[in-house]
């Protein structure tokens, strides 16, 4: 199926193109656009590039009774992923012998690629074959952000543990409809009802092991039955942030291209432990690796309950902020017959390119930009 999709991505391809040669800008406007989507057609063809991934890995190893980023955890997930990377080459072999290998190949090319010889190892009669048909895709695998993908199959994300078993979630209500419930009432005089969210995969934990799904379980009892699941000290922020890291290097032995992981620390992270986990992350072998650290950047998973700020300072410093650099978005000042110009060149794509930024009072009024001339014209 994969292989398929290139081939309908190779046919979208053509249609874009064709759609800017009958385009009514000249030649010169559409080079860079059209050049662009060439070279993606010349790689897509020339390599065939696939990515077979996987999600729910923390539900997977819940499943089996083991616990998020232990030893046995993480040598039940290598195992898995190289049933996975051997059988996927497997069938991209096989496709070459059907459909013929992918333009580049070049089996001397990749005698000491450590990623192919522990194909070679694990499975020699395929790595033959491979060398003597070659393979249909350049690499096929990888572990995508599965962000969108986790919430339809209501399983854990990637390789990432679980957020959280079970949370509580808080719902404005009107005090005046029938049949409400009203846990909170707000400083504003706002109503509030409290329901309880529980992680999918962790209620079908509790079927299989005899726990009443439809009962109204207190905190107390919640976390005694955290405590028995294998869940338990495998939530996000719970789970030993090194293990993890040397969890996601032994799956990426088995994984051809890189693999989106996010590693989350407190607030009180130091220098010193981000250091550790960056070495750590190149130790083990992990193409690249993502650390957050609380609080570390703005709008993202913030803390309801350090954001204080009153509107009005938020307001000022935004506004002194903006000040700074721009007019204010009201006022709709006539362009000058002259304006100053800073002249700016870069690069862009690899092309060198140019541009003119008009100067009112020393604040940017307006921008030209485009491809820069070079000497020979």
């Amino acid at each position: 199926i994969m292989d398929d999709i290139i081939d309908l991505e190779i046919e979208k391809i053509d249609r874009i193109l064709e759609k800017i040669s009958s385009d009514p800008e000249s030649e010169v406007v559409k080079r860079t656009e059209y050049e662009l989507w060439q070279k993606i057609k010349d790689k897509c063809i020339n390599g065939r590039r696939t990515g077979v991934g996987i999600t729910a890995e923390g539900d997977m190893v819940a499943a089996m009774g083991l616990r998020y980023a232990s030893d046995e955890a993480i040598d039940f997930a290598e195992n898995v992923q190289k049933v996975l990377a051997v059988e996927a080459y497997r069938s991209s072999v096989i496709m070459a012998k059907e459909r013929g290998a992918f333009a580049v190949f070049d089996a001397k090319r990749e005698e000491k690629n450590p990623f192919v010889m522990r194909l070679r190892e694990a499975d020699p009669q395929m790595y033959e074959d491979m060398k003597k048909y070659g393979r249909r895709n350049i690499a096929c695998l990888t572990v995508a952000p599965t962000g969108t993908t986790s919430i339809m199959t209501q399983t854990t994300s990637g390789i990432e543990p679980v957020f959280l078993c079970v949370y509580t979630r808080k719902r404005k209500v009107n005090p005046n409809d029938k049949n409400v419930t009203i846990d909170e009432v707000d400083a504003q005089g706002d109503s509030w009802e409290k329901f309880t969210v529980f992680h999918h995969k962790f209620v079908d934990w509790m079927v299989v092991n005899g726990y009443d799904v439809t009962k109204r379980y207190n905190e107390k009892e919640l976390a005694e039955l955290i405590k028995k699941s294998p869940y338990y000290g495998a939530t996000s922020n719970d789970v030993d942030w090194l293990n993890k890291v040397r969890l996601q290097g032994r799956i990426q032995k088995w994984v051809d291209h890189s693999i989106s992981v996010t590693v989350n620390l407190p607030e009180t992270a130091t220098e010193e432990l981000v250091d550790r986990l960056y070495r750590e992350a190149w130790k083990v072998g992990c193409k690249g690796v993502t650390i957050y650290r609380a609080g570390s950047r703005g709008n993202v998973l913030e803390d309801v309950s350090k954001s204080k700020k009153s509107e009005k300072e938020s307001a000022q410093t935004a506004h002194t902020a903006k000040e700074q650099i721009c007019f204010p978005v009201t006022d709709m000042l006539k362009r000058p017959k002259v304006l100053d110009c800073e002249i700016l060149r870069f690069q862009n794509q690899k092309e060198k390119w140019i541009a003119f930024v008009g100067l009112k009072d020393n604040k940017p009024y307006e921008i030209f930009t485009g491809l820069a001339d070079d000497e020979d014209g």
